[in-house]
C-alpha cells in the first residue's frame, strides 16, 4: 500500500497499513534533513561493544539505558552502529530546536541497518518511543518488537508521544527511510507500527510538521502508520 508522504498537525485520522511504503513528496522530491549543527555533539551507540565507552566513535556507548540517561541538546546527533542490534527501549531525551534538530541515525560501513529490537519481557510500550520532546529527525533505523508472550500489551515500533506541553505543540518530526516490522502487540488501537500520540489531561495539545517518508512497515499489529489523541482538536491534516 502506498501512502503520501506528508503528516501535518496529526492529531485528527489514523491511517491504517499492514505495510505500507511511503515514496518522496511531488514534484519537489523528498524533505532533506537540517544541515548539522557544528555546535551539536554526536554520541556513539554500538550495542555489539565489548564495555560502555564514553559515547564517542572511539569509545561507544554499548547500552539504550546510557543513551537513554543522557539528554541530548540542540544540533546534537546520536548515532548507531550499523549491523549492531540493541535489544530493549530507546527513549532518548532532549529537544531540539527549528534550526539545529536532534538527529537519530546510522553510522559505519555497509548498508544493513542498526536495529532497534524491543524487549518482550518489558511493559515497554514502544522499542523507540520519544515522548514530550521535539524537533526530532529518525533516518536509517530498523525497528522491531517481537513479543512472543501469551499474554498481549501495547506494543509499536517507533511511538512520538506528547503530553500537556506548555504552549500545547509539539513541533518538526521528521522519519526517513526507515523500516519498521515485526511489532507484535494487542488488538486495541494503542499498537501500530508508527503512531504520533498526543495525551495528557490538562493542556489541548496537538503536533505540527509531522513527515514520514521513503519508509516501510511490514506485519504490524494492529495498524502500520496511525495517530491518536485524546484533545481530538479540529486541527487539519494534510497528504500530499
Amino acid at each position: 500500500m502506498l501512502v503520501p508522504p506528508t503528516l501535518r498537525r496529526a492529531a485528527i485520522v489514523a491511517l491504517t497499513a499492514a505495510a505500507l511504503l511511503v515514496p518522496a513528496l511531488p514534484p519537489a522530491g523528498a524533505v532533506t534533513a537540517a544541515p548539522a549543527d557544528p555546535t551539536g555533539t554526536t554520541r556513539y551507540l554500538d550495542c555489539s561493544a565489548a564495555s560502555n565507552g564514553t559515547g564517542s566513535q572511539s569509545s561507544p556507548w554499548n547500552s539504550l539505558a546510557t543513551a537513554n540517561a543522557h539528554v541530548l541538546g540542540p544540533g546534537d546527533r546520536l548515532l548507531l552502529k550499523r549491523g549492531a542490534t540493541c535489544t530493549g527501549t530507546l527513549k532518548p531525551q532532549g529537544s531540539g530546536t527549528a534550526g539545529a534538530p536532534i538527529t537519530l541515525a546510522a553510522y559505519g560501513t555497509g548498508t544493513a541497518r542498526p536495529v532497534v529490537a524491543g524487549d518482550g519481557a518489558t511493559t515497554e510500550k514502544a522499542a523507540v518511543h520519544l515522548f514530550n520532546v521535539e524537533h526530532w529527525e529518525i533516518h536509517d533505523l530498523d525497528i522491531t518488537f517481537r513479543d512472543t508472550g501469551s499474554t498481549k500489551r501495547e506494543r509499536n515500533g517507533l511511538l512520538v508521544e506528547v503530553a500537556d506541553l506548555p504552549d500545547g505543540v509539539g513541533s518538526h518530526y521528521l522519519v526517513d527511510d526507515v523500516h519498521v516490522h515485526d511489532v507484535r502487540g494487542d488488538a486495541t488501537k494503542w499498537s501500530n507500527g508508527i503512531q504520533f500520540r498526543v495525551s495528557g489531561t490538562t493542556t489541548p495539545t496537538n503536533v505540527d510538521d509531522v513527515v514520514v517518508q521513503d519508509s516501510r512497515i511490514d506485519n504490524a499489529d494492529r495498524e502500520g502508520l496511525a495517530n491518536r489523541t485524546t484533545w481530538m482538536l479540529p486541527a487539519p491534516v494534510r497528504h500530499r
